[in-house]
This record gives structure tokens, sequence and C-alpha cells, in this order.
């Protein structure tokens, strides 16, 4: 399956555009194997991987900072199905997935991996807080706090 990738480096708002052939399971990261690399602090050598699973492309995360797909954050180690356009998004870039051809190339070795999970819609609120760290999370139970305890002194 062959892959045009658009990566927007977040900072500067750069674009690099990178076509990518998928057999089986190909890795994305800093790594110096990874076909295309991608760079920075919150960046794991293997951050995610496109695999190709019954004909279908699917992402899977392989890191511990993170991978949103459509605003999603998704689950460590779990298959998602990437559709025509969709968005990626790691820590410092923004990735748009084209699908050029739906044939998967012949994988090295017969790929023995579950099928893909579709994501499942969340209220909006669910889907802000499942893109938060544990120390955003902290932070903004905090600020709340703080707003409460403003509210009942304005009030006396």
């Amino acid at each position: 399956m062959e892959l045009e990738l658009s990566i927007e480096f977040k900072e500067t708002g750069k674009v690099t555009v990178s076509r990518l052939q998928v057999a089986g399971r190909v890795a994305i990261g800093r790594g110096p194997e990874s076909p295309v690399l991608i760079d920075g602090p919150l960046i794991s050598r293997e951050h995610f991987a496109f695999e190709v699973v019954n004909d279908r492309l699917s992402v899977i995360d392989l890191s511990s900072n993170g991978v949103w797909l459509n605003g999603y954050r998704l689950p460590v180690g779990q298959l998602y199905l990437v559709n025509e356009a969709d968005l990626l998004a790691v820590p410092g870039y923004n990735i748009r997935c084209m699908i050029l051809n739906d044939k998967p190339a012949a994988p090295d070795a017969p790929n023995a991996a579950a099928p893909p999970q579709a994501i499942h819609k969340k209220n909006p609120l669910r889907a802000m807080i499942d893109g938060l760290s544990s120390m955003e999370i902290l932070v903004l139970l905090l600020f709340l706090a703080a707003i409460g305890i403003l509210i009942m002194f304005v009030r006396l």
C-alpha cells in the first residue's frame, strides 16, 4: 500500500511531503531505521507504526507520549483504521495521510495481528480529557478548585 504523508512541523508551519510503501508493519519515529524521520524531545525511536491488516491501513501507538487520530488519543498498542485524509498528531507534528493506492505490497512475513478496531465516538469533553497528560489534568483540577474557592468568597 502506498501512502503520501504531509508532515507539518507545528512550531514553524513547514510542511514536507513523503511517500511511503507499507507492507506489514512500518515504524515511524526518530530512529535511524525509520523510513520517514520525525524528530523532537517527545518523539520515540519508534513512535507509531502503520500496518496493513486485512487489506486495510491501520496505525498503532508505540510511544509513551501519545498519538492522536483525528483528535482522539490512541491507547498504546491497539490498532485503529486509517482512512483517506485522516490527521495524525504526535508531539510537535501534524501528519495528513493520503492513501495513493490501496493494494498492499506483499509483506515479508504473514501478518497474524488482530483486525483493526474502529474508533468509537466520544463526547467532546471526554475527547479533550483523553488528550491531556496527567500533569495537565492536575493543573486543570487545581485551577477549577481555585475558581470554586473564589466564587465562595465573592458570595460572602
